[in-house]
């Protein structure tokens, strides 16, 4: 079943989207975070954190594709998380030859205190949603989400 949506809907979700992507990648407001938590992690960096602590170790190029950016920004990222002792490089038990990353006990704690300071940020915006609306919130976003990924490639292919 094909079903239109509104062109102002959409525009509207877009519009939202752009918006609530440029709060959440602003680099003040990671800054705001960090301080806060005591840490002094870039934005970039703790995207890489964020990625391990949500995989486990991870090779170079893994973690490149999987935060969108090239080889060597990935590297430099991960050699400033390495000098200050947030990452560690690891054998690949399956192939010596391949190295993984992964996060060391400081990168964890690091990583947690922002994260902490993020998802209590979310809850304060949250606090005036009823329990049914942040549910259907969280269900609707997950979905969104998951389906643009599947869909991005064929959107960029036909255009």
């Amino acid at each position: 079943m094909t079903r239109t949506h509104a062109e102002g809907d959409v525009d509207e979700i877009q519009r939202g989207l752009e918006l609530l992507l440029r709060v959440r990648a602003n680099r003040r407001g990671h800054a705001v975070f960090a301080q806060a938590a005591g840490v002094s992690v870039s934005q970039s960096s703790f995207e890489v954190l964020s990625l391990l602590s949500r995989t486990g170790p991870l090779p170079m190029g893994k973690i490149a594709q999987q935060t969108g950016t090239d080889r060597t920004a990935t590297t430099r990222t991960v050699d400033r998380l390495f000098r200050v002792g947030f990452v560690r490089r690891l054998a690949d038990a399956g192939d010596r030859r391949r190295v993984l990353l992964a996060m060391t006990w400081r990168g964890v704690e690091a990583h947690r205190k922002i994260a902490t300071l993020r998802e209590q940020h979310i809850v304060h915006v949250l606090r005036g949603w009823d329990a049914v609306d942040v549910e259907a919130f969280a269900g609707l976003l997950a979905r969104f989400v998951e389906d643009a990924a599947v869909h991005e490639l064929e959107t960029a292919g036909s255009a």
